[in-house]
């Protein structure tokens, strides 16, 4: 307040002026009124007062200039490590971890794989390692073949049939008796790893011929009208010959010509229709010698062979030694294989036409080195079976390595990026954390470099 000696009027003011005689004011000091952090943190250790810089009686660690330099030189360190830890977060990454019934191998950044050996060839791989490192697709040269056409294809032990009947594929039939010793190629699709033959999984569907899958009256679930699954039921009924049999239709990669007698009302009586078409690429004339003629490669262009896929219906470790002729084939060593539940080996037949012929003709010789009489060609047999492989492969689930996408369950990791709200909230922390460290030691600092005033 300040009071006028002459008039006594007040007005307001931080200082009080009291005229003397002499004229000469006279300043008397009020204390001011406590800041907000002395009112009501006083009694708190936070270094605040230190950057109080009220002109009015400061109350300060060091002289104001140091402060304001040090003060912003903290400033300009907080916003640099906030900035920088920003940063460092964006570009980070967090592990996540899941186990999951699903492979989800290569889907929004996860690595999986299983974490138990699949039940068909009790191996432990991904898809992408089974695909590029372990998978060896068939060859001419790397099928296994195993039997023969000849009348010693089966034995008689359980007294029904007399050793001439000689059931076969070539029957187009069912209910009759099949041999494990029939000609069949197997293909080992890991050879390094495991003597498991190629075995499809029971989610693999390989429809009445191609196309059929579109049609109105495909039912996955129906084995009658199957190649896989239909000698799969006739292996299960075949306990006495090791549970192994064929279907009444083989393998078919193009529509059959459909009449009266065979339709897919009645594809009972489809066994001579369906056929097996391989690829016109391969001079089968050439490459055998002549033992396939021109007339028979022409029919078989035409019209296709016959294909048939030979069905195991429980586990069997098979063998016989180099020796065993004619049932294994020369120069290729011992033969071990070790067969599974639906495993699965194709018994290539001839060119239809040449097929028919023969084995419709009763006088045809049943010797084990020829088909019905004909001279066989192991290139052709051998060929026919990797094409007839590959049409199985190239259905949804019945590629070797396919098992193991579904082999569950998968352990899955994968890196995330942080959110947003993540990243901010650990660089605010952060960056707090160390502006509180340098404001703690500023005062410190600033004394010991500078001196106390």
């Amino acid at each position: 307040m300040c009071v006028d000696a002459n008039k006594g009027t007040k007005s307001s003011s931080t200082k009080t002026i009291i005229m003397t005689a002499e004229s000469h004011p006279v300043s008397l000091s009020i204390e001011r009124k406590p800041s907000l952090s002395e009112k009501y943190l006083k009694q708190l250790s936070l270094p605040l007062p230190w950057y109080d810089f009220v002109e009015l009686n400061p109350k300060t660690v060091h002289q104001e200039k140091p402060l304001r330099c040090a003060w912003i030189v903290i400033n300009v360190i907080g916003l640099a490590a906030f900035s920088g830890q920003c940063a460092y977060h964006y570009f980070d990454t967090l592990p996540e971890t899941t186990v999951s019934a699903k492979d989800k191998n290569g889907n929004e950044g996860w690595s999986c794989r299983p974490l138990v050996p699949d039940p068909i060839y009790s191996l432990n791989l991904t898809y992408d390692e089974c695909i590029n490192e372990h998978y060896v697709s068939p060859t001419v040269d790397n099928l296994l073949r195993y039997g023969l056409f000849g009348s010693l294809v089966y034995a008689t032990h359980d007294g029904f049939q007399p050793a001439n009947s000689y059931d076969g594929p070539w029957n187009f039939t069912t209910g009759l008796r099949w041999s494990i010793n029939t000609m069949t190629m197997y293909h080992k699709p890991f050879p390094s790893l495991s003597d498991v033959v190629y075995t499809y999984p029971s989610n693999c569907v390989v429809p009445f011929y191609a196309g059929y899958e579109k049609h109105e009256k495909f039912n996955p679930e129906d084995g009658y009208t199957s190649p896989l699954e239909m000698p799969f039921s006739e292996a299960l009924k075949r306990g006495y010959d090791w549970f192994n049999g064929y279907g009444f239709i083989g393998l078919g990669n193009e529509k059959p010509e459909f009449d009266d007698t065979c339709n897919v009302e009645q594809p009972w009586n489809c066994g001579k229709y369906v056929t097996f078409h391989p690829s016109n690429e391969t001079d089968y004339v050439k490459q055998c010698n002549g033992t396939i003629s021109e007339e028979e490669q022409a029919d078989l262009f035409a019209n296709g062979t016959y294909a048939y896929p030979h069905i195991f219906a429980q586990e069997l470790k098979w063998s016989a030694p180099a020796g065993a002729q004619p049932y294994v084939e020369e120069g290729k060593g011992d033969y071990f294989v070790v067969y599974k539940q639906k495993t699965m080996g194709i018994t290539p037949l001839y060119p239809k036409t040449t097929t028919l012929e023969l084995v419709t003709n009763t006088s045809s010789p049943r010797t084990d080195s020829t088909f019905f009489g004909k001279e066989r060609c192991n290139f052709y047999e051998k060929q026919v079976a990797v094409e007839a492989f590959e049409y199985v492969f190239s259905y949804p689930n019945c590629h070797p390595c396919d098992i193991f996408s579904q082999n569950s369950p998968f352990f899955c990791d994968r890196a995330v990026r942080k959110t947003w709200l993540n990243i901010f909230a650990l660089a605010i922390s952060n960056t707090l954390f160390l502006v509180g460290i340098m404001i703690a030691w500023a005062p410190i600092l600033l004394r010991v470099f500078l001196g106390k005033h």
